[in-house]
């Protein structure tokens, strides 16, 4: 309702279809104020099955030609490549196809498709986007809203997620940069670690012989960024995990029972000893 409120703030007015015609009806300041009175001026229109945007007129095309971002890039692009070109340091081409395709997002001239609301004829047009993960802020706002829907949706189970956040020397984050097998086995000790601790303070131990299917494991799913606040080279990864162990069924005919969750209890600074062992060893120093 909120939404709704702040949208129709926006316009002075709402289209109602009666019978086919149309009416106009004045959202007054009191309109506005009452939840009730809003809901009960677009009601007909929302059951109609028309969207929000569509009965309030709120969406606005996405103008990027306008932000500092892309008069920065459009400015500068060519001259950067040629400066890069001169140097014998050319950009890689998956760089300068990001950066090209950010100018082309979102803008009319570069495509379009229009879009009409089968209920009450309203139309308007979407520029096509980029799709691009590096540097469009909008296309990379809609890829961060849409994981984030799917992981709480489909991956993630209700239980406590705990987010851990592991940082590597600067005389490392260079040798990290193009190296995806030094960044796999990096994320592989971190996992194995965030896995150790949580099965200590969940108070599960493992017999020597345990089968790797019956030993309990976390969940989780890490991300990979390779810069931080300052727009600085800074390898550095995020996992989002869950904060306790899954234990498998303790029977072999019980295939479809799923896993048990432990909690794990909270962790305390001493319990993160071989976590700065771990981050001693990769600096080079000895523990």
């Amino acid at each position: 309702m909120l939404g709704l409120r702040q949208a129709a703030a926006k316009k002075s007015r709402v289209v109602r279809i009666v019978d086919q015609k149309t009416a106009v009806v004045p959202l007054h300041a009191d309109t506005l104020a009452d939840p009730n009175k809003l809901l009960a001026s677009v009601r007909p229109l929302l059951e109609l099955g028309c969207s929000v945007a569509t009965v309030l007129g709120a969406r606005r095309r996405h103008r990027p030609e306008k932000t500092p971002l892309y008069k920065i890039i459009s400015e500068n692009l060519e001259s950067w490549l040629q400066w890069r070109e001169a140097t014998e340091r050319p950009v890689p081409a998956y760089v300068e196809d990001e950066l090209r395709g950010y100018l082309e997002c979102g803008l009319l001239c570069f495509g379009f498709a229009r879009v009409v609301c089968m209920t009450c004829r309203t139309g308007f047009v979407v520029a096509f986007c980029c799709k691009g993960r590096g540097v469009c802020p909008s296309c990379n706002g809609r890829h961060m809203a849409q994981t984030a829907a799917h992981l709480v949706d489909h991956v993630i189970p209700p239980v406590p997620v705990r987010q851990w956040v592991i940082s590597v020397p600067k005389r490392l984050r260079g040798f990290l940069a193009n190296r995806p097998a030094a960044v796999n086995a990096l994320t592989k000790i971190f996992l194995d670690e965030i896995e150790r601790l949580l099965c200590a303070a969940a108070g599960v131990t493992d017999a020597v012989n345990t089968p790797t299917a019956a030993c309990p494991r976390l969940g989780g799913i890490s991300f990979l960024h390779r810069f931080g606040s300052a727009l600085n080279h800074h390898v550095h990864l995020h996992a989002c995990v869950t904060d306790g162990v899954f234990v498998p069924a303790a029977t072999a005919t019980a295939c479809d029972t799923p896993p048990a969750f432990i909690p794990a209890r909270p962790i305390c600074p001493g319990r993160s000893g071989r976590a700065r062992c771990l981050a001693r060893f990769l600096s080079g120093k000895r523990a």
